[in-house]
């Protein structure tokens, strides 16, 4: 596999993935929808992909994240995965985040605010 440039975003900290969707009965049936918090994180991730210009990638993507907690509570680091995934999708960074094939996830230092820098690479598969 060839490498091509990254693209390298810094998000905001996501709520945490038990504040980002929120279930409900409707109509009978359980559902489980993006909460209100969940939504406006998707609007600012959307946003720093417009005003940053990034390209919209095609085919297989690798992704490194660097997460700086706002503060020292205890967080299992594989629960921030989901919602700047999705978000970075729904903004058409990537087509769908099942082409993302090697995530990478580190906890740096706290830092307030909290943030994620995020690098997307878009891989060239040369074996066919």
């Amino acid at each position: 596999m060839v490498l091509k440039e990254a693209i390298v975003l810094e998000l905001p900290f996501p709520p945490n993935v038990n504040h980002y969707w929120r279930s409900l009965v409707i109509k009978g049936k359980l559902r489980v929808l993006i909460s209100k918090r969940g939504r406006q994180y998707r609007e600012d991730v959307g946003t720093v992909v417009l005003l940053a210009g990034s390209p919209r990638l095609k085919g297989i993507v690798e992704v490194s994240i660097l997460a700086y907690y706002p503060d020292r509570r205890r967080r299992d680091l594989d629960n921030l995965l989901k919602g700047p995934l999705d978000a970075l999708k729904a903004a058409g960074v990537y087509e769908d985040d099942s082409l993302i094939h090697r995530l990478e996830i580190a906890r740096m230092r706290v830092q307030k605010p909290g943030k994620l820098i995020i690098a997307i690479e878009p891989v060239e598969d040369n074996n066919g």
